[in-house]
């Protein structure tokens, strides 16, 4: 019988994508500069492909912050300088929480029957500050992030953290919520974990999650 809950932050609970794009836009301004309409498309692409490969632990999280903007701005044609950008982005990001639609139902729901966790990559006070900006802190028991915990998902060493701490009786008590089919859904299963996958888009692909929904919501049917 379920009893915990792990639970992705970004593209689960709170919108990377317009949280992301508000805060390249307001660091554009910081900087006075004029960005093209398609660099965020750009900063999509470039970003995801990043962090796929720290997934892969092909290169870090700091490596990410160090060159993404400098990616960007040769992909659109702007002159910027990409560590001073990051820095402001990271900042604006850090005040950004804007809420995947039912997530703060679905949390209201859950934490009267089960503890609910965190499970993020990411920068550790971004998530947390996010988090409480978007009023669902006082529903989590806790917060496993990848900057404190010294390893990511889908790592097996990122979920036996975040078991190891949490003390189940069992795996079988466990179940991780997420949108990546690489970092949440195989890595959790990978490690034995149960997986509800959160087909954000609808694209209907097989996987190898437990459950897969494509809204927030339909998560009530279950759990």
């Amino acid at each position: 019988m379920i009893s915990t809950i792990l639970m992705d932050i970004d593209d689960t609970l709170l919108d990377f994508d317009l949280c992301a794009k508000w805060a390249m836009d307001e660091a554009a301004k910081k900087m006075k500069l004029i960005l093209p309409q398609n660099t965020y498309d750009h900063f999509k692409k470039i970003n995801a492909s990043l962090w796929k490969q720290m997934e892969k632990k092909e290169i870090t999280s700091d490596e990410i912050y160090c060159v993404r903007w400098e990616k960007v701005s040769l992909a659109v044609g702007v002159s910027l300088d990409g560590k001073e950008f990051e820095k402001h982005f990271l900042a604006y990001l850090s005040k950004s929480a804007i809420q995947v639609e039912g997530a703060l139902e679905l949390l209201e729901y859950l934490s009267g029957k089960y503890k609910i966790y965190a499970a993020s990559n990411g920068p550790f006070e971004q998530q947390v500050q996010r988090m409480k900006l978007a009023g669902m802190d006082n529903y989590l028991s806790g917060y496993f992030v990848s900057e404190k915990i010294g390893h990511s998902k889908p790592t097996k060493e990122f979920f036996a953290v975040c078991c190891k701490e949490i003390c189940a009786a069992d795996l079988s008590e466990i179940i991780m919520i997420g949108d990546s089919l690489s970092a949440d859904i195989k890595g959790a299963n990978n490690y034995g974990i149960k997986t509800c996958w959160f087909d954000k888009e609808s694209k209907g692909t097989e996987n190898p999650a437990d459950y897969t929904v494509d809204h927030l919501l339909e998560i009530k049917a279950f759990l």
